[in-house]
């Protein structure tokens, strides 16, 4: 894997780390930085790898994608959490608004899901 890919790949990982890591910690202050630095990373990451392929067999590279691939997994879990989290809320409020419609209240908001 030539130097400008490791050094994409290793941006990307400590992104990916940063942002699970606040996905697991409700109202960090950090997490819309976060997301945009993980974006940034992935298009730096995917232009260098579309010019330069990582070389097969090369010990380096194969621990890097494997490295990779563990940790988007891990951001992907951390994000499906922090998705349930929400749908509860979303529930709890879809809830709140039926009742109060039921009990003749006027409802004030809408939800788009």
């Amino acid at each position: 894997m030539t130097n400008p890919l490791m050094l994409a790949g290793e941006a990307l990982a400590a992104a990916l780390i940063a942002e699970t890591a606040c996905l697991d910690e409700p109202e960090h202050p950090e997490m819309g930085r976060l997301g945009a630095a993980k974006i940034a990373a992935l298009g730096e990451f995917a232009a260098i790898l579309a010019t330069a392929p990582p070389p097969q067999r090369q010990m380096r590279a194969m621990m890097l994608l494997a490295r990779l691939r563990h940790l988007a997994a891990a951001n992907q879990a951390a994000l499906e959490r922090a998705l349930r989290v929400q749908a509860a809320v979303l529930e709890v409020l879809r809830d709140a608004m039926q009742r109060g419609e039921a009990s003749g209240g006027q409802t004030a908001v809408s939800f788009r899901v």
